[in-house]
């Protein structure tokens, strides 16, 4: 399936090659490397994915929505909205730019959008 991509800009470019290699890995052990804290939540993401579908994750729309500068010790990120393919609505995703060549998803946040975790909890 073709990404169409929207709005990307040149600084939010190794985001995005970030974000495509992590939606594309072929199973949550290879998207650790390109997951934030990998070490904590190695096992929040092994038990995740016996409940919910494991695999690549396949899109029609990646849109870059902004870029955040670095503040108070947290580094920059930058906002993706993702939707279409495996995604039954669009979602917001994270990648934190910890240096040029180390950018990482945010999977706690990904994992409760694409899964609709915080969703199902509230209308419990």
């Amino acid at each position: 399936m073709k990404i169409v991509e929207s709005g990307i800009t040149t600084p939010a470019r190794p985001a995005l090659a970030a974000l495509k290699s992590f939606l594309a890995a072929p199973t949550w052990e290879k998207r650790l490397p390109w997951v934030q804290k990998p070490d904590t939540v190695k096992a929040a993401m092994e038990r995740h994915y016996q409940k919910y579908p494991d695999g690549p994750v396949n899109v029609g729309r990646i849109e870059f929505i902004e870029r955040y500068r670095a503040r108070g010790g947290v580094p920059p990120y930058s906002m993706f909205e993702v939707e279409g393919g495996d995604l039954k609505h669009a979602i917001i995703v994270l990648v934190e730019e910890k240096s040029k060549t180390d950018l990482r998803v945010d999977w706690e946040a990904f994992a409760e959008f694409k899964d609709q975790l915080l969703w199902d909890f509230l209308n419990k």
